[in-house]
């Protein structure tokens, strides 16, 4: 008796055939998978549905928080007492730290700030300068055209007291000697 790959199996004598069943496990086991999937599916809808289950969760729930929070003290208290730094500590490094690139920016700004005024203070200083110098060079031109003025003018002032008296030309003769 040979067995086929299908459902039935024949005797080669040539005497009557038998013929028999040979399930397809693979089938059953997809049959039986998908009914108990239902079954368990329903089931578990059921129940978690049911009050019970959601206060067993609750409480599971509050005891898992209970013990994280409990974890997290004991692990602050240890790293209170060991050289490690907590989340805290580098939480206030950080902040000190934001603070302090703050403050330097807003050094950096007044320093800037300072030195641009100072700069347009020395530029003004500069233009006034130029200024000052540009309305002394015009003023001694003025000074040296007045003082020649004033020379040309004692010249013909010396000259017209010497034409009119004589006696004028003899204290100016005596006052050359």
């Amino acid at each position: 008796m040979t067995q086929n790959k299908g459902k039935t199996a024949s005797n080669n004598e040539s005497g009557p055939q038998e013929k028999f069943f040979v399930p397809d496990y693979s089938e059953l086991w997809k049959e039986w998978y998908f009914r108990m999937e239902d079954i368990w599916s329903e089931t578990f809808r059921e129940l978690l549905s049911t009050k019970t289950f959601v206060n067993l969760m609750n409480s599971t729930l509050e005891q898992y928080l209970f013990n994280e929070k409990l974890n997290r003290q004991n692990m602050e208290r240890f790293l209170e007492t060991s050289p490690f730094p907590t989340k805290n500590d580098v939480a206030r490094v950080a902040e000190l730290a934001v603070s302090l690139e703050e403050k330097i920016d807003n050094l950096e700004f007044n320093a800037i700030s300072a030195l641009e005024s100072m700069a347009d203070s020395l530029l003004k200083l500069v233009d006034s300068h130029e200024n000052i110098k540009k309305e002394l060079d015009a003023l001694k031109k003025e000074n040296q055209a007045l003082n020649k003025k004033i020379t040309s003018l004692n010249k013909q002032l010396s000259a017209a007291k010497g034409k009119s008296s004589p006696k004028a030309k003899q204290e100016n003769n005596s006052e050359e000697e």
